[in-house]
């Protein structure tokens, strides 16, 4: 997506670790061709231990705002098989930076057991 202070673009991917946990980071481009690790840091880690999303962060789909900052919607799970759909806020326009809305405990929307669909 485009970045609006900088005038280049910004992708959010899901990468796994050597534990097979799963977190979003970031890469930029300056013209949409070449594209660099905004850090080797996740912009988005996993909750704390027992949190609905402690295993998994994944599947982010970035939405600009107009007041520059950047909302990340996000697929999360625990090892128990809980998973919902979660939203971090940027820290206004610095979208190295992502806080979870409301508590790490709170999705927006909570899938409901496969089992029930079979």
């Amino acid at each position: 997506i485009a970045h609006p202070q900088s005038g280049g673009y910004v992708m959010f991917l899901e990468g796994v670790d050597a534990f097979n946990t799963h977190s979003i980071g970031s890469y930029y481009s300056p013209d949409g061709e070449t594209w660099t690790p905004v850090s080797e840091k996740a912009v988005l880690k996993v909750g704390k231990q027992g949190a609905w999303d402690s295993k998994v962060v994944g599947w982010p789909y970035a939405v600009p705002m107009d007041d520059g900052s950047c909302r990340l919607y996000y697929w999360g799970s625990n090892a128990d098989g809980d998973d919902g759909l979660g939203l971090a806020v940027s820290n206004g326009s610095d979208w190295t930076k992502f806080r979870r809305h409301r508590s790490s405990r709170s999705r927006l929307l909570y899938m409901a057991s496969r089992a029930a669909f079979n």
